[in-house]
């Protein structure tokens, strides 16, 4: 089975600021993601077509699995829904600690990995401070949740 990556969309791959500037690092990373075998997926909370217009309008859409579009209101909430019919392991980036703090104290299955992007603090307790960092984190993490 491969592994699942859903990415939060505001701050993670758009900017907070302007939701219709992505990082420099997103498009590179998707790409690399998905060459690796990875299923991308979008994990984030808005208006359903808004949130998907920020990412289709930098064609970054073609990256995300039509399935794996979990974007309403109530984030975690879908998540929980729809976690048991993933079955896969899965990694949720998101810049939001309370989201990744939600994950970690769900009764998830240990199949769920939450990882905090922190993108503005110059402390170092995110896991990943660019999108950029993140294909070696899957690496070394993929060691300890292979299904």
């Amino acid at each position: 089975m491969e592994s699942i990556i859903l990415f939060d969309i505001d701050g993670t791959i758009v900017s907070e600021n302007n939701p219709f500037v992505t990082y420099d690092d997103v498009k590179p990373v998707l790409q690399t993601l998905k060459e690796e075998g990875y299923k991308l997926g979008l994990y984030s909370q808005g208006f359903w077509l808004i949130q998907l217009l920020k990412v289709t309008s930098k064609g970054l859409r073609k990256y995300f699995s039509k399935d794996l579009l979990l974007i309403s209101h109530d984030k975690f909430e879908t998540l929980k829904k729809k976690r048991d019919s993933l079955g896969n392991t899965m990694f949720i980036v998101d810049n939001d600690t309370t989201q990744v703090e939600k994950i970690k104290n769900a009764k998830f299955s240990s199949n769920v990995v939450p990882i905090h992007l922190n993108r503005h603090s110059f402390q170092r307790e995110a896991a990943i401070s660019s999108l950029s960092e993140l294909p070696n984190l899957l690496t070394s993490l993929n060691v300890v949740h292979k299904i």
